[in-house]
């Protein structure tokens, strides 16, 4: 339930949140996983995983929804496993999700997925509490696949809604699940909160266009948080981050 981690650094430290890859659909993007996955090796960047990295569509609520498996789910948690390898060294914790950890679980009574994720990282079966010291500074952070509460207009509405009724002290939550990516900076009384909401590589999702929306965003959010004075910084994708940092974006102004 609660984690701390001490990153020793004179100069800011990115925190990239990962969520909602579905790995094994024919709806998600490779491609995008290839590319995300050499960016986190290449730039050194710290990583929480909140879930939903293989698809395992085996509630057998319809035939549609089993036939979305392009692997079948023996080589989804192969292909995690041979990720996950690679990329422990990065990733500082993860989150349970609905997926893997909560589908394997009514069936058999435990996961395989969170079991790997518990021998390589430190695992949060439920909400995460997070104590990062990044320098001198510590930023209290809250995770979890999902938190309880919905609102069509604000896709970041459950982080902020436990902030205010549970995670009083936390300044940065995050979620992932509901692929609607958000960033929200606000204040809460003499709190200045960052609410979070990660979006998918699940980019051809029929049960997305059919329910929510015709576009997906494939943002994968990065906070950089700095050592010496207390100060977070948003990007909504990785991508963004590394062009800031590159002066791509100061030169195109």
């Amino acid at each position: 339930d609660h984690a701390r981690f001490r990153i020793e650094t004179d100069q800011p430290a990115p925190i990239l949140f990962i969520s909602d890859w579905h790995i094994g659909s024919w709806g998600t993007s490779y491609r995008k996983i290839a590319e995300i996955t050499e960016l986190i090796r290449e730039h050194k960047l710290w990583v929480a995983v909140l879930g939903d990295m293989v698809q395992v569509a085996i509630k057998l609520r319809n035939v549609l929804e089993v036939s979305d498996n392009a692997l079948p789910p023996r080589l989804q948690m192969r292909f995690l496993h041979s990720w996950l390898e690679d990329l422990a060294p990065y990733i500082l914790w993860s989150t349970w999700d609905n997926h893997g950890v909560m589908r394997e679980e009514a069936v058999t009574g435990f996961s395989q997925y969170a079991e790997m994720f518990k021998e390589k990282t430190v695992y949060h079966s439920g909400i995460g509490h997070v104590d990062l010291d990044v320098g001198e500074e510590t930023y209290r952070v809250a995770t979890s696949h999902r938190f309880r509460g919905n609102s069509y207009m604000n896709p970041t509405h459950g982080q902020m809604r436990y902030g205010r009724f549970e995670g009083l002290d936390r300044e940065l939550i995050v979620a992932g699940d509901s692929h609607r990516p958000a960033i929200q900076t606000y204040t809460d009384g003499p709190m200045t909160r960052i609410a979070i909401n990660c979006g998918t590589l699940q980019t051809d999702s029929g049960y997305a266009k059919r329910w929510f929306s015709l576009n997906t965003h494939n943002w994968m959010p990065l906070v950089l948080l700095y050592p010496q004075t207390h100060l977070m910084i948003p990007f909504s994708d990785v991508s963004h981050y590394l062009a800031l940092r590159d002066g791509e974006l100061v030169q195109a102004a």
